[in-house]
């Protein structure tokens, strides 16, 4: 008897000495954390890898960060390629678990995103909540500007994105996991925050570093070749053009649309408050209206969801037809000329100037970008029995076709009259 209870007390002790042990022990002081990763076409078929990590850290694992923050780059075929590489550079390993945005330039994003975006997204440590983020600019100059000079401490800059994009619509965050499946959807479209560096600084960059300013007129090269304005294109702008100043040089500003798997346009910020008024966001956007009465002046009003909205999604004969039904409310914030109006003519006056402002953006959607972002090939698929019949009716050729119809109801709280 006295045996078996030895032999008990003996087996007892060998699991305690087994499960106590910290075989695979890591200390939080050895690793270099990252707070951005960027990704950049490079030549070939490789990849520019960036990441920002501070130079003195505290507790950067309980997202607490001090001191300056440095950007190194490798190139390589693959994201955890291009990771190895730093281990040349740096003495301690990188660490992804901290990763708050993933930057991915403009140029990668039309051409091959997919393949280098899923191949950071199997590296074991990147989160899926991380925001994904596409620059108009390269990602590593993004980066670059992101942290230099900084009003607040990057690691918190990119934790108060998601926060900022609850007061002024301007954005639309969007996370890893979603944005990977949203491009491998078939009834619906991906579109991330779109970020650049303001014209001015690379201006004054080109100037202190003795460069010849290779754009003249004050226009900037888009990846595609194509000169654009440093005018606000409609009443919203892109990254880059917004009238700001102040030691932060980048602006998150729009949306970077992709059809299927590569971007084919972007959303500037007017737009974007648009497309948040379809999708029923909770968000309040400050708009800027012309004034009737006065087409020099504007109107400010804000906006915002009176309740959630409906849309109906069914078939006739072939045509998809939609009804969405969208109820506002909204509040005169401003009347720059402070002339007198008709309450209730002024009521139908915003109504109409947002109604017209949706059709317009859907228009664009079906026809220039022909990118589904109010999710409507999800609806329309409800009408068929099996998968198999949904995709034999190929619905990303019949969408440019499809019959959208907008109701809006608009409840005007305060007029300031």
């Amino acid at each position: 008897m006295k045996s078996k209870i030895r032999a008990k007390l003996l087996a007892l002790v060998l699991c305690l000495c087994l499960f106590g042990g910290c075989w695979d022990k890591q200390e939080l002081e050895d690793h270099t954390f990252v707070i951005m990763l960027g990704l950049d076409k490079a030549e070939g078929d490789q990849i520019l890898v960036s990441v920002a990590y501070p130079v003195t850290q505290t507790n950067i694992g309980g997202a607490e960060s001090q001191g300056d923050y440095a950007v190194v780059s490798a190139k390589a075929s693959t994201v955890a390629g291009a990771m190895s590489l730093f281990g040349i550079t740096l003495a301690g390993p990188l660490s992804l678990f901290s990763t708050k945005t993933l930057v991915i330039s403009e140029e990668l994003a039309r051409d091959d995103a997919l393949r280098h975006i899923f191949s950071s997204g199997r590296y074991e440590q990147m989160r899926n909540n991380t925001n994904v983020l596409i620059s108009k600019t390269g990602a590593a100059e993004f980066i670059a500007a992101r942290v230099e000079n900084p009003a607040i401490d990057p690691l918190r800059q990119e934790d108060l994105l998601l926060e900022q994009a609850n007061f002024s619509a301007y954005y639309r965050p969007m996370q890893l996991l979603d944005f990977m499946m949203s491009l491998q959807a078939k009834d619906m479209d991906a579109a991330a925050m779109y970020g650049g560096v303001a014209i001015k600084a690379k201006e004054e960059a080109g100037q202190n570093s003795g460069e010849g300013g290779g754009n003249q007129g004050g226009s900037e090269q888009d990846p595609a070749g194509q000169a654009q304005s440093q005018e606000p294109v409609s009443r919203g702008y892109l990254p880059g053009r917004a009238p700001l100043t102040g030691q932060n040089h980048t602006q998150v500003s729009g949306l970077a649309i992709f059809s299927g798997q590569k971007m084919v346009g972007a959303l500037d910020s007017f737009e974007t408050q648009t497309l948040a008024m379809l999708t029923k966001s909770k968000t309040k956007k400050i708009l800027n209206l012309p004034d009737p009465n006065s087409p020099d002046d504007t109107i400010t009003v804000s906006i915002m969801p009176t309740k959630r909205g409906r849309t109906r999604a069914y078939l006739v004969g072939d045509t998809p037809t939609f009804e969405i039904d969208v109820h506002l409310r909204g509040n005169i914030e401003h009347i720059r000329a402070g002339a007198g109006y008709n309450q209730d003519a002024l009521t139908e006056y915003v109504r109409r100037e947002c109604l017209r402002n949706m059709e317009v953006l859907v228009d664009a959607l079906q026809n220039q970008y022909r990118a589904d972002l109010l999710g409507l090939g999800n609806r329309l698929a409800r009408n068929f029995r099996t998968v198999q019949e949904w995709e034999a009716y190929g619905w990303r050729e019949r969408y440019p076709d499809a019959d959208i119809r907008i109701n809006l109801t608009l409840r005007m709280e305060n007029t300031g009259l």
